[in-house]
């Protein structure tokens, strides 16, 4: 039952997610990436609140995506933008 309401919650936060995301003005067709972008931070520090993440972490975070090859310059803008709608609802 607690699995039940867990699930329950982390889907209303990213529905509250989205909803930032849209009226930020990220098109509806790309919100769900950023919801993608926004959780691959969260598995990156695993038992860390977001709350406790400092900035070196969040840089460190951003280096470390930045160095990914294949990554483009608009996909690494998107990571960047992710994060700041992400912080804006915590």
């Amino acid at each position: 039952m607690a699995d039940d309401a867990r699930a329950a919650r982390e889907r209303q936060f990213w529905d509250r997610y989205s909803k930032a995301a849209l009226k930020q003005g990220i098109k509806p067709d790309f919100a769900r990436w950023h919801v993608l972008r926004a959780k691959s931070l969260i598995k990156a520090f695993p038992g860390r609140r977001l709350a406790d993440l400092g900035a070196d972490d969040i840089a460190a975070y951003l280096l470390k995506a930045g160095r990914e090859g294949s990554m483009k310059p608009w996909q690494f803008r998107q990571i960047v933008d992710a994060i700041r709608i992400l912080y804006s609802i915590v």
